[in-house]
């Protein structure tokens, strides 16, 4: 009996068949809701993938959808960066301290959270420390004392650039001057800058009046440069905090203090009125909360009063009481209200609608801890290029 002949069909299911192939548009657009540490694998999966994410048109696509992320609140997208004591990779005077960094959704929401370390920026001796003095789009900028080193880093990446000295010559008379920073975005030229804003008297260090300079660092430029002395007097010590592309900064021109800007497209420097602070306001804090300038107003009763700058003006938030001085500013704020705020004990997340108080769901986050910031998950680098 002849075999049967071969069936043409069954040949045909048998053949692998091939993969379906994405167009490239769309693939572009499914990895811009990724998070950064999925993209950072994938450039290693092949050459057409390394090229996309590392395009600076993705980066400002991705940039673009962990904004429209953040409209969420907590998300995984934005986290709190912080230094928590007994934990660090290296000894700062016999205390071990460490880097470490989680989604706000997990300090809200996760019991089993993830606290990546991400190493210090330091490979110096035990005199030397670092303090973040501001976060944007993912950048953070961080000053080294007690040198004025500037670093520009982004934690996601881990890529960080170094900035040259900004006044060469000023450690010869560091006792008599002092330094606020503020790091910021120029919309017009798609630019992030570092300002240091130097208030110094005169050589020998007497009683004279104190004397600013300032210096503009551009990340696209990759210098420094003079703007002269900064107007309407002289800031008061601490970082400017930067919200809708200015810089604010604290001044002491009368009993309880003024508020002046700095836009960083323009640079011209304006007086901003404060809100109603209250007779009984002893001491107000600028911060950045949810992208807004914010003004954190205290009292000897224990009371503090939150606002917020919108289009239109100032609004009041919520007015806490009976903490006595435990609070620094608010971090966040969740969508239900609850705000996140850092004390000189640990984290407490604040209700102000229903006026209770939680702790963190983690025991980790209950630790002592200093100096916390909140920055956006971002593919953005410091080193922009012309």
């Amino acid at each position: 009996m002849e075999p049967l002949p071969p069936n043409p069909m069954r040949a045909r299911v048998d053949q692998p068949q091939p993969r379906p192939i994405l167009p490239p548009e769309l693939i572009a657009e499914i990895f811009t809701w990724l998070p950064v540490d999925s993209l950072l694998r994938f450039r290693c999966v092949c050459k057409s993938f390394k090229t996309l994410i590392s395009s600076t048109d993705f980066v400002k696509s991705h940039l673009r959808s962990r904004k429209a992320l953040s409209n969420t609140r907590p998300n995984r997208a934005e986290r709190l960066f912080r230094r928590s004591l007994s934990f660090f990779m290296r000894r700062e005077r016999d205390i071990d301290w460490r880097v470490l960094s989680c989604s706000l959704y997990s300090v809200y929401n996760d019991p089993q959270i993830d606290l990546p370390e991400l190493g210090s920026l330091l490979d110096q001796d035990d005199d030397f420390y670092d303090w973040i003095i501001g976060s944007c789009d993912g950048l953070l900028c961080s000053v080294i004392y007690p040198n004025h080193d500037v670093v520009v880093w982004n934690p996601s990446t881990r890529v960080s650039r170094s900035l040259p000295n900004y006044e060469p010559g000023f450690e010869k008379w560091r006792s008599s001057c002092y330094t606020v920073f503020g790091f910021g975005y120029d919309f017009q030229l798609d630019d992030y800058k570092v300002v240091a804003v130097l208030a110094y008297r005169d050589k020998q260090g007497n009683d004279t009046e104190y004397q600013t300079s300032v210096n503009v660092f551009s990340l696209r430029t990759r210098a420094w440069r003079k703007m002269g002395g900064f107007h309407y007097g002289v800031p008061l010590m601490g970082d400017a905090k930067f919200a809708a592309g200015s810089l604010y900064y604290k001044m002491s021109m009368s009993p309880f203090g003024a508020l002046v800007s700095l836009d960083l497209a323009t640079e011209t420097y304006d007086k901003v009125v404060l809100p109603d602070l209250g007779k009984d306001t002893t001491h107000w804090e600028l911060e950045t909360l949810i992208d807004c300038l914010s003004v954190s107003c205290f009292n000897d009763d224990g009371f503090c009063t939150v606002w917020v700058m919108k289009e239109l003006g100032w609004t009041k938030l919520f007015r806490v009481g009976g903490f006595r001085g435990e609070f620094c500013c608010p971090l966040y704020i969740s969508d239900i209200g609850e705000v996140l705020w850092e004390t000189y004990e640990s984290l407490i997340i604040y209700n102000y609608k229903d006026k209770s108080c939680r702790l963190p769901t983690s025991e980790v986050l209950k630790n002592q801890d200093r100096h916390s910031t909140v920055y956006m998950e971002t593919l953005v680098s410091p080193m922009i290029m012309n």
